[in-house]
C-alpha cells in the first residue's frame, strides 16, 4: 500500500499555489464588446474533425481570439504545476495544471494533457510539454464560452454532415479495415479503401420497410451502420 501511494505522488498534478492564484475570481472587468466578441461563433471551416469524429478548433484559435479580443499581454497561462506519468514502454503521459489570467485577475484554471513517446524522434519532453499547455489554454478557454460549439452535440452532427465524410481505412497494424472520419475537402488518406455507406437506421432498432434482420449492404456489412452487429462485422 505505501508502495502505491509512492507511486501516486510521483504522478498525480498537485496543487502548488499561492494565495494570490484566485486573485479577482469572479471580477474581470471585460466590456460587452469584449464578452460578444469572446463568444462569438467561428466560421465553419475553422473547426477540424479527428480521425475518431471528435470536432476541435485548431489551439492557435484559440491564441489569436485572446489575443485579438484582449489585446497581446492582456492575458497570460501561468504554470501551477507539471507533471508525467509512465504509461511503460516508453510512453508517458505529460501533464500541465495551469491558470489563465487576464489583466492581472484570475479567469479559469484546467490542467492539460500530452502524451510522450521516447521512440519518436520528432518528439521531445519540451514539445510534449507545450502540447499540454496548449491543451490547457484550449480547456480553460471554455470558461469564457470560446468554441462552445465544438461541445455542442447538435452543431458536431450538422456538422458532421455537412463537412466530413465516413471512410474506411487498413490498419496494417491490426490487420483489419476500421471506419474514420475526415473533411470532405481534404484529401483521401493514404491507407484508405473507400467510403462508408450511411443506411438510414430506425429508432426502434427493427430493420427498415423491405428488409430483413440479416440483410446486408452491398460491401456485406449489417444493414445497421451503428451498434454491436456493424461494430462486429468491422
Amino acid at each position: 500500500m505505501e508502495k502505491n501511494q509512492s507511486q501516486n505522488e510521483n504522478y498525480v498534478v498537485k496543487s502548488e499555489i499561492t494565495g494570490d492564484t484566485y486573485f479577482g475570481a469572479s471580477q474581470i472587468k471585460l466590456s460587452e464588446t469584449e464578452m460578444t466578441k469572446l463568444s462569438a461563433p467561428f466560421e465553419d471551416l475553422d473547426f477540424e474533425i479527428r480521425p475518431d469524429g471528435f470536432i476541435y478548433l485548431p489551439q492557435a484559435m484559440y491564441t489569436k481570439r485572446l489575443n485579438d479580443v484582449l489585446g497581446i499581454g492582456n492575458w497570460a497561462l501561468l504554470l501551477v504545476k507539471n507533471a508525467k506519468e509512465d504509461l511503460g514502454n516508453g510512453k508517458f503521459k505529460v501533464f500541465y495544471d495551469g491558470v489563465l489570467m487576464i489583466r492581472g485577475q484570475f479567469a479559469s484554471r484546467s490542467c492539460g494533457e500530452a502524451t510522450y513517446m521516447t521512440s519518436n524522434d520528432n518528439q521531445s519532453w519540451a514539445s510534449a510539454l507545450e502540447a499540454a499547455k496548449s491543451d490547457c489554454r484550449v480547456r480553460c478557454c471554455k470558461d469564457l464560452g470560446i468554441a462552445a460549439d465544438a461541445w455542442m452535440p447538435a452543431f458536431i452532427r450538422a456538422w458532421q454532415k455537412k463537412y466530413a465524410i465516413r471512410v474506411f481505412v487498413r490498419d496494417e497494424r491490426r490487420n483489419k479495415i476500421v471506419p474514420q472520419w475526415r473533411r470532405s475537402d481534404v484529401d483521401p488518406f493514404w491507407n484508405e479503401t473507400g467510403e462508408v455507406q450511411t443506411t438510414p437506421t430506425v429508432a426502434t432498432g427493427a430493420p427498415a420497410t423491405g428488409q430483413k434482420s440479416s440483410d446486408t449492404t452491398p460491401n456485406g456489412l449489417p444493414w445497421l451502420n451503428h451498434g454491436p452487429d456493424y461494430d462486429q462485422a468491422l
